[in-house]
């Protein structure tokens, strides 16, 4: 809990940076990051500047100094991995928080489908 973290913290703290769970989007789908559960612990500071990066996967466009970025996910099967850093108004850069996606699902088809039929385990003969 953010309050937990207050106690073993005097002034001028770093902020918390806080990407998001991971998540799977399909193919061609918008994928929508939100760093804006970030905080900081200062009584009297705030967030005042978001810096998100990729940092494995298919390149994809989006902006970058949003606190909610968007991003059309690849039409391949991958992971996109992002990392979040924040900053207060104290000018204190929080650590990197990472977020992945994994881009694409199996379908049943992709999964039973068979170009060369065989035998059935209960066929009746």
């Amino acid at each position: 809990y953010e309050s937990d973290i207050a106690i073993i913290c005097n002034d001028n703290c770093a902020p918390i940076a806080m990407a998001g769970d991971d998540m799977s989007a399909d193919f061609g789908s918008t994928v929508t990051l939100d760093g804006t559960s970030s905080f900081d612990l200062d009584a009297e500071g705030s967030i005042t500047g978001y810096l998100w990066t990729q940092e494995e996967g298919t390149p994809v466009w989006f902006e970058p100094e949003s606190a909610v970025i968007s991003f059309t996910a690849p039409d391949e099967f991958c992971t996109l991995t992002f990392s979040l850093q924040v900053i207060d108004s104290n000018a204190n850069f929080s650590s990197l928080d990472e977020v992945s996606i994994f881009v694409g699902s199996y379908s049943i088809h992709d999964v039973q489908f068979t170009e060369e039929q065989g035998t059935y385990c209960y066929e009746i003969h």
